[in-house]
C-alpha cells in the first residue's frame, strides 16, 4: 500500500496533539486517518503497531490532530458518507 504520510513535528511544543478518537482495530483507524487526510486535515495514528493483544493495554489506537483542527476533524468524523 503506497500512500502520502503527514509527519507532525513531535519536537515542536506548538502542534499540540489531541486524541479526538480511539480504535479497535488498524482497519477503522485507517479509514478514519484516510477520511481526515481527504479533507486536508493533519492527522497521525498512535499506538498502531501495538499488535490486537495490547491494544487493550494501550488504550486503542489513537488518532491525534493538531488541537487547534479538532472542531473540524470531528465534524468530517461525524459526516455521513454520501456515496453509501
Amino acid at each position: 500500500m503506497c500512500r502520502n504520510i503527514t509527519f507532525f513535528n513531535l519536537a515542536n511544543m506548538n502542534d499540540n496533539l489531541v486524541t479526538i478518537a480511539t480504535f479497535g482495530n488498524v482497519i477503522d483507524a485507517q479509514m478514519a486517518l484516510g477520511k481526515l487526510e481527504n479533507a486536508g486535515v493533519k492527522a497521525v495514528l498512535f499506538d498502531e503497531n501495538v499488535g490486537n493483544l495490547f491494544n487493550v493495554l494501550v488504550g486503542g489506537i489513537k488518532l491525534k490532530i493538531r488541537e487547534e483542527d479538532k472542531e473540524e476533524a470531528i465534524r468530517i468524523l461525524n459526516e455521513q458518507d454520501e456515496s453509501l
